[in-house]
């Protein structure tokens, strides 16, 4: 028959015979293996937890030691982490290396040179959180417009967001290689796993900027993505080309310069610049308006009205389109010659025995100049000037013959050139 514990204890054994008696005291002591320890909770932390414990029976014999088992919550004890024979004279123990914000189920054994004693209470601890030990994946950055981007990402790996996600710090800024530009930060909260976005705007246009993103939760900050850059889509140039300058080089050219617009303000890759232009009628209508592309910040107009107003502006552009016009200058092309008079009228006066010549308004369609004068040759008695833009002048003659021929130019600035012969007539 097994013994049990309570089979301890003394036994006294009494002889009596002729010659006398004598008495004997046994002690029999059952052991065994102990009793498991009394566990409980000292300290919890992200990563480890404090026990202590109170020993049990002995089970008769010296505790050799304890055994400490701890396993994840939704695994089995067969894969449990084993810290083997702490010493019997201690009544704690940390456990280390646990995951944070874990659930663990948490046991221990007492031993003895008999045995192992049963599993102690069982307890379930939940370690604290911890900040993030692994960055957002799949951090993407996008143009929308030329002063917006969108970021895009996925939280981190489930293992090493250390809790729940409670946020996202995205900070961006201006790139560069050596990363002088501080990052300006936004946050953003979150209550979910699912993939965030945000919008960046109000950016500089056509700006290489870089962006990180770190996840957060309620112990701390993760580290950071890598940094990934995009830049803003290009825009219209936002000012005019500066300093633009006309010089009419002849009668129907004139010759453009000017400076292109600070690099700040191109907002994108400049294409090159167009030149719009227009002429001011004397009648105050404008002409056609004109307009001729070029990749150099200077050109010649040619083809133009002789000795007319003008009116230019001058614009930089982009993929993007015509940015800002500069402010209107005004030009006019050099004097010409001017064209042929109309309405010159000869006849003969009878009564003056001469040749009256009449040079009448000038009517031409095209001036080309300003009008000084009309030049009219009579032959053979020379040539004689009248001043002005009209005329009016009596060529007297001894023996006038029936028909007089007149020859007449029109005078300017530059001078003056035959044009044609009339026939005079009778007065």
């Amino acid at each position: 028959m097994p013994t049990v514990r309570d089979d301890s204890g003394f036994f006294s054994c009494h002889a009596i015979n002729s010659y006398g008696e004598d008495r004997g005291i046994i002690q029999l002591t059952v052991q065994e293996p102990p009793d498991p320890p009394e566990v409980e909770i000292r300290e919890v932390k992200d990563r480890t937890i404090a026990l202590r414990w109170t020993m049990g029976f002995d089970g008769n014999s010296p505790i050799t030691g304890f055994d400490i088992e701890s396993k994840n919550k939704s695994a089995s004890w067969e894969t449990a982490q084993k810290t083997k024979d702490v010493s019997p004279q201690l009544n704690q123990a940390t456990i280390i290396d646990l995951h944070p914000s874990s659930t663990y189920n948490i046991r221990m054994f007492a031993k003895n040179l008999i045995g192992k004693s049963e599993a102690s209470n069982e307890l379930t601890i939940t370690t604290d959180e911890a900040a993030p030990d692994g960055p957002p994946q799949d951090v993407q950055l996008e143009a929308l417009s030329s002063q917006s981007l969108r970021v895009t990402w996925r939280p981190p790996k489930k293992h090493l967001q250390n809790g729940a996600i409670r946020g996202y710090q995205v900070g961006y800024r201006e790139f560069s290689s050596g990363g002088n530009y501080q990052f300006s930060v936004i946050s953003v909260e979150t209550t979910g796993d699912n993939a965030e976005s945000l919008v960046l705007d109000n950016l500089k246009k056509f700006t290489q900027y870089g962006v990180v993103v770190q996840a957060s939760n309620s112990a701390g900050t993760g580290p950071s993505s890598t940094e990934v850059a995009a830049t803003t889509l290009e825009d219209v140039p936002s000012r005019p080309p500066e300093n633009v300058q006309a010089v009419a080089t002849s009668p129907e050219i004139v010759s453009l310069s000017w400076l292109t617009p600070p690099k700040d303000a191109l907002n994108g890759n400049l294409l090159g610049f167009r030149v719009i232009y227009w002429a001011n009628l004397p009648d105050g209508e404008l002409g056609e308006i004109r307009n001729v592309t070029t990749s150099k910040p200077s050109l010649e107009l040619d083809g133009l009205e002789k000795y007319t107003n003008y009116s230019i502006q001058v614009l930089a552009f982009t993929r993007a389109g015509d940015g800002v016009r500069s402010e209107q200058i005004y030009t006019r092309t050099k004097e010409d010659v001017p064209g042929p008079p109309a309405g010159v009228k000869a006849g003969r006066c009878l009564q003056l025995c001469g040749v009256r010549v009449l040079a009448s308004s000038f009517q031409s369609q095209r001036h080309h100049q300003e009008i000084y004068g009309f030049l009219l040759q009579p032959p053979p008695h020379g040539e004689q000037r009248v001043r002005g833009g009209t005329g009016r002048l009596l060529l007297p003659h001894p023996q006038p013959e029936p028909e007089q021929a007149v020859q007449h130019l029109g005078g300017g600035r530059d001078g003056g050139r035959p044009w044609k012969r009339q026939r005079g007539h009778h007065c």
